[in-house]
């Protein structure tokens, strides 16, 4: 008899006496001793008894496993010892739970090597003795033939974790767990795996079978299986389904004789299913193969939990790098940072705040258009958009939209700094600057020079995303857009010009030199306005 101690604040104690048992230590619910320990793997070991011996493997655990024995201490883990035969008062270490073994009534198992020597050296005067022996030969070999099976098994698995990278993606995962069931059940003919979709419905993704039955209209697993595995959240395992589910009739219409069916685990989640049957002879599949494909649906559903985070991760980042690649182009790389960081959902929020907005337009556009080709044309705008944008963006500008030839530019929204009003009008000044250099090119190559008016004003806006649902687009709406736009109308006759509002000038008055134009008309508005042209820094 073995008897497990799990140590701690309130000790708990397994007794197993039954023989050929397989004892699975791990997290989830399907292992027989359940340990709530984060350090210990959903199956991170399990106890074999063969005849009068106990052996435990550790399963490939992350941690690994520590046995302590006389002072002395053994780690299974990665290429070291995995199987080792437990001794009365081992002490086994699994994460941070601590686990005495005591058993009861335990031979000690003599190695192949000495008893071959104890027959050849008394065999011929003590027959009795070489009877006993010759049994405890038998009964190694029977335990060495076991260990070297489930080597054997657990070599396929390393060799499949081995073969797969988290980039092959989801296909290749689910052929590799096949090719791993079919190299290790010769026999099996049909590997079904089922998982839940975002319905939590059940559905196949993966089916290899040696044995379709046009007659079953699509139905690839007997609902009778699935409602038990599900229900019961263990495995199942036939040997002659047609005998012992005779009251299935999905069962028997998919003509299935032999069966495994295990639960596919995620945390304390049954999220998906791995199913191997036979449907033309029965009493194929045995424990040992029950045992491979329980382990096997571990590793499986650690390595599906596991390519969903990393598809979930890629998917992230490739919509991070398409929201970066479309806003870089019209806003401050902080500015991109930020909403990245909030996620996309910071651009939802639609809010009422104070932003300083600036307008500016080319001054005899449609004179100049009219003497270039629309191709030429639209190659030049693209130049010139291409140098303003730059500069309201290297001040914390965002691009609001084009409108024709013209610019709407938004210091304070999204991100709401100190100095949004100044930063409009350096950004203005300095395109003021860049348009007179730009002009002196299309001088040289003999083209029409560009003139440029810009207005700017300060006040409260709507911002945020509006629009329909099929397109949405961040910009800002109110009486604010309206008096810029009115405000840049005034430098038709006075172009390369900026004139900025009262509620401007008042947030940039230390640092802005002005000349006072006084209170003028503005087209659509029944009050007058203070307006002051830029002149320059002050020093």
């Amino acid at each position: 008899m073995l008897i497990l101690t799990i140590e701690g604040d309130n000790p708990k104690q397994y007794r197993f006496d039954k023989g050929n048992e397989n004892i699975f230590l791990g997290r989830v619910p399907a292992c027989d001793i359940i340990l709530n320990d984060n350090l210990v793997s959903s199956t991170h070991g399990r106890i074999v008894k063969k005849k009068r011996s106990y052996f435990y493997e550790d399963l490939i655990s992350t941690n690994g496993t520590v046995l302590k024995r006389n002072g002395k201490t053994i780690v299974l883990k990665d290429n070291s010892r995995k199987i080792i035969i437990l001794k009365h008062k081992d002490i086994l270490i699994l994460g941070n739970t601590t686990i005495k073994c005591s058993i009861k009534e335990d031979k000690k198992i003599i190695k192949t090597t000495e008893i071959n020597q104890m027959i050849q050296d008394k065999g011929s005067t003590i027959g009795s003795e070489t009877i006993f022996l010759k049994q405890n030969l038998k009964e190694l070999d029977e335990i060495n033939e076991q260990v070297s099976s489930e080597r054997s098994n657990l070599q396929l698995l390393n060799k499949m974790l081995g073969a797969f990278k988290l980039e092959d993606g989801r296909e290749r995962l689910l052929n590799l767990i096949a090719d791993t069931i079919s190299e290790a059940l010769k026999h099996s003919e049909n590997i079904i795996i089922l998982l839940k979709g975002k319905d939590g419905r059940l559905q196949p993704v993966l089916k290899r079978l040696s044995t379709p039955d046009p007659d079953n209209h699509g139905n690839l697993v007997s609902s009778t299986i699935i409602k038990q595995v599900m229900d019961e959240k263990v495995a199942i395992f036939y040997t002659n389904a047609q005998k012992e589910a005779s009251t299935s009739e999905s069962i028997i219409d998919l003509h299935i004789m032999s069966a495994i069916c295990v639960p596919l685990w995620n945390r304390n989640e049954i999220t998906g299913i791995l199913q191997v049957d036979n449907r033309s002879k029965q009493g194929m599949f045995t424990k040992d193969n029950l045992s491979l494909i329980t382990v096997l649906g571990h590793y499986a559903a650690i390595a599906i939990d596991n390519l969903t985070l990393y598809e979930d991760a890629f998917r992230a980042k490739k919509k991070e790098e398409q929201v970066r690649k479309i806003f870089q182009k019209y806003v401050p790389q902080e500015i991109v940072n930020n909403v990245l960081k909030k996620g996309s959902e910071s651009l939802l929020t639609v809010e009422k705040k104070n932003v300083t907005i600036l307008f500016s337009d080319i001054r005899g556009f449609t004179a100049i258009s009219e003497k270039m080709a629309p191709e030429d044309l639209v190659k030049l705008l693209n130049q010139y958009f291409d140098i303003m944008i730059k500069i309201i963006s290297r001040h914390n500008g965002v691009l609001d939209k084009f409108l024709g030839d013209g610019i709407l530019a938004v210091f304070g929204a999204p991100i709401t700094y100190e100095n949004d009003a100044l930063n409009g009008v350096i950004s203005a000044m300095e395109m003021i600057k860049a348009i007179k250099k730009f002009s002196e090119i299309l001088g040289e190559k003999g083209m029409e020079p560009f003139k440029i008016g810009i207005g700017i004003h300060t006040g409260p806006v709507v911002a945020g995303n509006i629009g329909s649902d099929d397109r949405m687009e961040y910009t800002v709406i109110g009486d604010t857009v309206n008096t810029t736009n009115r405000i840049e109308t005034l430098t038709a006759k006075s172009p390369d010009t900026i004139l900025i509002s009262e509620t401007t000038y008042h947030q940039v008055k230390d640092y802005i030199k002005v000349i006072d134009l006084g209170h003028m008309e503005l087209k659509g508005k029944s009050d007058k306005i203070r307006v002051y042209q830029v002149a320059g820094l002050k020093k």
